[in-house]
């Protein structure tokens, strides 16, 4: 459909944490397929919060810094951008974002779009309305309602 998209994910794909309800995980030649023709960003290394109540700072380095290493490896991209697991992080930690050089990073103000200077605190950008007022754009969200067809008739609409 010619969509441009960014794919956020955790690097332990089916082993993530805070992944409730998801029954089914892409594989890793499935995200090695998808960035063939999709930008890759990281989204953690097991999905844990970024807050220091969850991880101490030595253990949010290695989620921040080992997950973009990790993708740029198994893509062969530059990975530019970060997706806060849950939208949750504390301030010291979207500072370390930036030091393990991402160029900015989203999942802050979860639901709503966001505008203004701070690269590193964006909105989760678009969502769509399928079958319900907002559409938050996980997988097995989709699958879970059963709204694959649904999502087609819009991409099919957006590229007309």
């Amino acid at each position: 459909y010619e969509v441009p998209a960014v794919f956020y994910w955790p690097c332990a794909l089916g082993k993530s944490e805070n992944m409730k309800g998801v029954k089914k995980f892409l594989t890793l030649r499935d995200c090695r397929s998808i960035a063939k023709t999709f930008t890759v960003g990281s989204h953690s290394y097991s999905h844990k919060h970024l807050k220091r109540k969850v991880l101490s700072v030595p253990q949010a380095e290695f989620e921040i810094f080992e997950s973009r290493r990790f993708w740029q490896d198994e893509t062969g991209q530059a990975v530019d951008t970060f997706c806060y697991p849950r939208g949750r992080f504390d301030p010291e930690y979207k500072e370390m974002v930036r030091l393990a050089g991402y160029v900015g990073a989203r999942g802050g103000g979860r639901w709503q779009p966001r505008r203004g200077d701070d690269p590193y605190y964006r909105s989760t950008t678009v969502h769509v309305g399928i079958g319900r007022r907002e559409y938050g754009g996980h997988s097995w969200e989709i699958e879970g309602r059963g709204e694959w067809g649904n999502l087609e008739s819009f991409l099919k609409e957006l590229k007309s």
